[in-house]
């Protein structure tokens, strides 16, 4: 079992081990993906929160985000392959900051309003179009083609621990008015039930 385990390591970060751009670059992936879903989480919350609890709000926010990949992934193929993919990846990394920082800038000013999240959320969303193809073909230029299925794979990890990160969020933090659906005064339909029907 042992040695079994062994030949999977070595089989599964093969192009991590081979490669140091590549193996710097996947961990900083690990860390900074995470991040990025937990901005998003953010985003809606804020925007639950300024709007009232309004879950359309924020459903026009999602569809503020995504609405880039809908408009532009069909293009933006070509744009990347004209350029260096090192360098759209450091502009498209400084853009994410800049939003970032903009975003908490306004927030903590208590200006913010939610059109302003939508707007930067629009863009945020557009800056990730440029950034996940500029990202896979950067994955090939520093791995090559023996390795790329392997670095790929290792890529959808980092990916579905990313989802995962943001999926468990909501269930640490769901909004005051969930969690109080039901005053304390009031008996549950459980405990009514036990005490009807005994």
């Amino acid at each position: 079992m042992t040695q079994a385990l062994l030949r999977f390591n070595t089989r599964a970060f093969v192009s991590v081990k081979k490669h140091r751009n590549y193996r710097l670059f996947f961990l900083g992936q690990t860390v900074s993906l995470p991040g990025t879903w937990i901005q998003r989480f953010a985003q809606a919350w804020l925007v639950y929160t300024l709007t009232h609890h309004s879950a359309i709000a924020v459903g026009v926010l999602a569809f503020a985000q995504f609405l880039p990949f809908t408009l532009f992934s069909l293009i933006v193929g070509v744009f990347v392959d004209r350029f260096d993919p090192r360098r759209i990846v450091l502009a498209t990394q400084a853009a994410s900051m800049t939003l970032a920082s903009i975003m908490a800038a306004i927030t903590l000013s208590g200006v913010v309003q939610p059109w302003h999240v939508y707007v930067i959320g629009f863009l945020a969303g557009t800056v990730q179009v440029l950034d996940a193809p500029a990202r896979q073909q950067l994955t090939y230029r520093m791995v090559g083609r023996n390795e790329l299925q392997n670095a790929v794979a290792l890529n959808s990890v980092s990916s579905t621990h990313r989802g995962s990160t943001a999926r468990r969020l909501p269930a640490s933090s769901s909004p005051p008015s969930a969690q109080g659906s039901a005053s304390p005064s009031t008996p549950s339909a459980s405990s009514r039930c036990s005490r009807d029907c005994s």
